[in-house]
């Protein structure tokens, strides 16, 4: 925690409410999910929950653009191999949203403190990979 009383997830997000995207995954299998931190998870998101569990998925961190620079705070440390595939899928996913925006008229967004807790609770949830079993 810092001096606000927020870690270090926390304050990326808040300092991103348009911008954030939370990454989980399976550093062994290089296998990653990147989802937006938004006002809520997508239909396609949703659908994909379930079977994360089952693929070893824990969370990872959050990656957000603060003044134009991208920005990471990973939980768990991940080799280079890893970081270029989260890297990939990160870019995957905003090039993908990039797209959305363009093909659609302008649509404000801000994340909410209530959606940034729902979002957490349910990234808090998953298997800590620090911790010994």
């Amino acid at each position: 925690m810092n001096g606000t009383g927020m870690d270090k997830f926390h304050q990326l997000v808040s300092e991103t409410p348009s911008a954030c995207w939370a990454i989980v995954g399976n550093p062994a299998a290089r296998e990653f999910a990147v989802f937006r931190l938004g006002l809520s998870l997508t239909t396609e998101s949703r659908e994909m929950l379930p079977g994360f569990a089952a693929r070893g998925f824990i969370f990872i961190g959050v990656a957000g653009i603060v003044d134009g620079v991208p920005q990471t705070r990973l939980a768990v440390p991940l080799d280079a191999e890893a970081l270029r595939v989260v890297v990939a899928q990160t870019v995957r996913v905003i090039e993908e949203e990039i797209e959305a925006r363009l093909a659609e008229p302008p649509i404000a967004e801000r994340a909410t403190a209530a959606a940034f807790d729902s979002y957490m609770r349910f990234l808090m949830q998953m298997p800590d990979p620090r911790t010994d079993a």
